[in-house]
Formats: structure tokens, sequence, C-alpha cells
């Protein structure tokens, strides 16, 4: 059930390496993307994406629980059709609270200071 107030959030996303990365971006990272774009009703950024392909993050913004943001991305919900990751890859979803800093990252240290 979601919460009335919105909160920000990094999700983490690395794929296990059990299918050729190439092929796991191109049918697994536009479905993500679709997902944090809805569950966060436009409100989110890329903040990296690993040289190799197989781990990036996102800031979003949501009034879902971290446990149903990670549930949509896995495909564990109703709401989210055919699951975009598979067993062995891993999420991690954090809430971001009003103390944090960065370096680098200049999109997401951004996104995050206007929010």
């Amino acid at each position: 059930m979601p919460n009335d107030i919105e909160r920000n959030f990094f999700v983490l996303i690395k794929f296990a390496g059990d299918v050729p990365i190439r092929e796991r971006i191109l049918e697994s990272a536009k479905p993500i993307k679709e997902i944090i774009e809805r569950i966060s009703n436009g409100n989110y950024q890329l903040v990296f994406t690993a040289d190799s392909g197989d781990s990036f993050g996102y800031f979003l913004r949501s009034k879902e629980k971290a446990s149903l943001i990670s549930a949509h991305i896995q495909g564990s919900t109703n709401k989210t059709g055919a699951a975009p990751l598979l067993n062995r890859d891993s999420i991690l979803v954090l809430e971001v609270g009003d103390d944090f800093y960065g370096y680098g990252f200049s999109k997401g240290w951004s996104w995050l200071q206007h929010r």
C-alpha cells in the first residue's frame, strides 16, 4: 500500500551474467526503465551505468515502499507484466534521506539537490 508522502530512493541493479550482457541490455533495460518511470510518475534520474553495462542505478521519487519498488522491478506484482530481472540478478532499493553527499555523478547529484 503506498504512503501519502513521496520519498527519494536509489535503485541499484546488477545483471548476473547468465546471458551475454549485450543481449540482457537489449531485452531488460527498457522494461526496467519503463517500470521506474511508471512507479515514479516520471520523476527519476539515471545516476550511472557501469562501463560493462551489467550494473546501473537510478534515483527516483515514489510513494511506494522500497520492498514494493523492488517487487515491481522483479516482476512480482500484477502491474509489471513479464519480469525484466532474472533469478540470479541483484537489486538493492534504498531510501535517500536528508543527509547525503556526492562527488561526480553530476546528473544524479543535481537531481537529489532539487528534491
